[in-house]
């Protein structure tokens, strides 16, 4: 797979006198060929000839001022060549951030250090995918040139020029025909032809066997049916690993944060069911950790965690308020429900921080750090798993199949409400223990 990753050296696309120039650092199946500077002009002219499948940038900002000008230039691409920003779509994050994640160091003041980190973390699945068209493309064959008024050959000329758009529309409905595509066609006749052919193809640019090109009297343009906003789909289809923690009751709490303790979800409510629960999980990502702030744990709780086949973690003794006050403080919360779970996630993460540094040291640059935590905490040894993954780029899968609901019993919002009552006993047996020992200490 070859990789164009690209950070801006100087100038800017905002500016008419000074055009940007970018770092180029092309990659093929892993290895990087070479680190240069382009301009924009040259950078067009390297991807038509060359056609990476990935563009990669750190931020759109730096190839276009704008949205339309972000439709010009996806355009402009390849049809095989996906733009990527590594930094992710609706919510980014810092380039530091992403490379950290595959234990990638780099200096951030030197713009050929972040092209290449930024075609490196490309090649390993890392950023959304910038998709700008729907899957529907126009094919537009019209006239090059104009006939012109008057003279004693007009007709003739008409006739010539017609005609050939004509000739052009004929043969690009053959190819179509013979790549099994279904299409639209609408003609505009004229004198001796057609002034104008338009094809509206039901696939995506890169699969229309036409390309735009211009002769003396004819023009085809190619171009993908715009989407009225653009979107981001996740480049690794794979889901982030998650550390999730519930407090179940007649209202239930979840919060979830990734295996860097960044919050990824929290929320709470008095109507979820059992199926919900798990449904609202899912998109958030994959849990890997399922936590609660009480021992043992509760059987709703108990119930979600099997849903994903994830790792139980439950405290030594049920978490104190001051503990969960002290996990919490630097969070914005809306209940005790929301405190009391994400006060769980953020103590089964802190429980592991010693062991994720552990493997930050041992593993090398260029491996998902995220992945080999996961296989660590499932019980693959360390060594196992970098030689597994050794080597081996991530590779780019589609999404993963829904985890299955587990069956929605009638018991199930009985079963949650007792839970959060047998909580709420156990911390009032807590207190009045405490009480008992102040007592008899006096």
């Amino acid at each position: 797979m070859k990789v164009f990753g690209i950070d801006i050296i100087k100038g800017s696309v905002r500016s008419r006198s000074r055009r940007p120039v970018y770092a180029l650092c092309r990659m093929e199946d892993g290895e990087m060929l070479d680190v240069q500077e382009v301009t924009a002009f040259r950078l067009q002219r390297l991807l038509t000839a060359e056609q990476p499948e990935i563009l990669a940038v750190d931020s759109l900002q730096e190839i276009a001022a704008d949205q339309h000008e972000l439709y010009a230039f996806l355009q402009s691409l390849p049809p095989s060549t996906k733009l990527v920003q590594v930094t992710g779509g609706e919510r980014t994050e810092s380039l530091g951030k992403v490379a950290a994640r595959y234990n990638i160091n780099f200096n951030r003041f030197d713009p050929y250090a972040e092209a290449r980190t930024i075609a490196r973390v490309a090649s390993l699945g890392a950023g959304v995918q910038v998709i700008a068209f729907e899957n529907t493309t126009d094919i537009v064959v019209s006239r090059h040139r104009s006939p012109g008024p008057g003279g004693w050959s007009q007709n003739r000329y008409a006739r010539k020029i017609h005609g050939a758009v004509m000739q052009k529309g004929r043969e690009i409905e053959a190819r179509l025909r013979g790549a099994g595509l279904d299409y639209e066609k609408k003609e505009t006749k004229a004198f001796g032809g057609c002034s104008r052919v338009a094809f509206r193809v039901a696939a995506p640019r890169e699969m229309v066997p036409v390309h735009p090109s211009r002769g003396a009297d004819v023009q085809v343009r190619v171009t993908g049916r715009r989407l009225d906003r653009i979107r981001f789909e996740p480049l690794s289809g794979r889901p982030r690993y998650l550390i999730v923690g519930l407090d179940p009751g007649t209202t239930t709490g979840i919060a979830a944060v990734d295996l860097d303790g960044n919050l990824v979800l929290l929320t709470s409510s008095r109507q979820m069911t059992m199926s919900e629960i798990v449904e609202e999980i899912y998109r958030a990502g994959k849990p890997l950790i399922v936590a609660s702030d009480v021992q043992p744990m509760p059987y709703s709780v108990e119930k979600v965690r099997r849903a994903f086949n994830a790792i139980a973690y439950t405290p030594k003794q049920p978490l104190p308020v001051e503990t969960k006050y002290e996990l919490t403080a630097a969070f914005t919360y809306t209940n005790d429900h929301e405190r009391d779970a994400l006060s769980a996630a953020l103590d089964a993460y802190r429980s592991l921080q010693s062991k994720f540094r552990n493997i930050t040291k041992r593993v090398g640059p260029g491996f998902d750090l995220d992945e080999v935590r996961a296989r660590v905490l499932r019980g693959q040894p360390l060594d196992t798993v970098i030689e597994d993954m050794q080597g081996a780029p991530l590779p780019i899968t589609e999404a993963e199949p829904a985890a299955p609901a587990p069956e929605r019993s009638v018991d199930d919002e009985r079963v949650m409400a007792l839970d959060g009552m047998v909580k709420r006993l156990r911390s009032y047996v807590q207190e009045l223990q405490d009480t008992l020992r102040e007592r008899d200490r006096e």
